[in-house]
């Protein structure tokens, strides 16, 4: 889909931190509770991954800032890139 890589660096000002979301490292499940609170464990992170899934720009995005959907956690970059396609939780 890209002919190049795209790298998503972290601004020093970020432009979801207007919204008071702090971009940092975090586990699958502690941001798929995030974005659903009203359920926990692994449904939260069933319902995130399928949001996720139904993406096709945010998975490319995603993978450009080098996840590859086997880690656990997700780092300030692929929150930030997260955030920037499904809005802050």
């Amino acid at each position: 889909m890209f002919d190049t890589p795209i790298v998503y660096p972290v601004p020093e000002v970020l432009p979801a931190a207007i919204y008071d979301f702090p971009i940092r490292a975090y586990g699958r499940t502690e941001l798929a509770e995030l974005y659903h609170p009203t359920v926990k464990g692994k449904k939260a992170w069933e319902r995130f991954k399928y949001e996720l899934d139904l993406c096709r720009d945010l998975q490319a995005a995603l993978q450009a800032a080098g996840y590859d959907g086997r880690r656990r956690t997700f780092n300030p970059t692929e929150v930030w890139v997260i955030a920037q396609y499904l809005c802050v939780p």
